[in-house]
């Protein structure tokens, strides 16, 4: 009966693979670029300043509803409804 070898496969942890590093995805950077050039844009065509930063607040605050449905996440709608009352007071 022949011996059996050992293997020779190598386990890695998913924290050290480079899909799971800390760096800015394109959609954030994208994200984050967006929202001054749809200012801009707006205020270059004539749009009112004062329309502008809460027509930008509210695509923001959907934007953040959404990804908070998307990926369930009961302690930042927790954080955000408190900071919510505290800022109604």
């Amino acid at each position: 009966m022949p011996k059996k070898q050992p293997s020779t496969h190598v386990l890695v942890p998913a924290e050290s693979t480079p899909a799971s590093s800390n760096r800015l995805t394109f959609a954030q950077v994208t994200a984050v670029i967006a929202f001054p050039v749809m200012g801009s844009t707006l205020a270059l065509a004539g749009m009112p300043v004062s329309d502008i930063y809460p027509l930008l607040a509210y695509c923001g605050g959907i934007g953040v509803a959404v990804l908070m449905a998307a990926s369930g996440g009961r302690k930042l709608a927790a954080g955000l409804a408190q900071l919510l009352l505290h800022l109604g007071r």
